[in-house]
């Protein structure tokens, strides 16, 4: 929701934004279309790692691809969606507290493995927890 139009706002050509509620997806569906950026932005609602939403994404993607097809670079990019390893920048917020409370790392992973390329980024890229032990009384 937010943060895909956080990336549309910051200039981004296309954004897939990945929601796992329906009802989280339709709210963050209209908050794109009352902000003018449904030319920019598709909310797709499913888990990442579900098949259905694999699929969605992927379409979504040779589409984007098929929007520039006839040119070289378009062919090169069919083979990059092919693989599919097309997304330059992955965007989530996996972490609650913790940094492990919503436990989403492996969804946010197989998100990486399946479609950011070899020379894109994830926000955030690293996260780090600092403990220290304290003792009440």
């Amino acid at each position: 929701g937010i943060l895909s139009m956080f990336a549309a706002q910051a200039g981004a050509r296309r954004v897939i934004a990945v929601e796992g509620s329906p009802r989280t997806a339709r709210l963050a569906a209209e908050a794109v279309r009352r902000n003018g950026f449904e030319g920019v932005v598709t909310v797709v609602c499913g888990r990442v790692e579900d098949e259905e939403t694999v699929r969605e994404v992927d379409r979504l993607l040779l589409a984007e691809v098929g929007a520039a097809a006839g040119t070289e670079e378009a062919d090169s990019a069919v083979a990059d969606v092919a693989s599919p390893k097309a997304v330059d920048v992955l965007v989530s917020e996996w972490m609650g507290y913790m940094l492990v409370h919503e436990d989403m790392f492996g969804s946010v992973a197989f998100a990486r493995d399946r479609w950011l390329a070899p020379d894109g980024f994830m926000i955030p890229a690293s996260c780090s927890l600092w403990a220290a032990p304290f003792k009440n009384g």
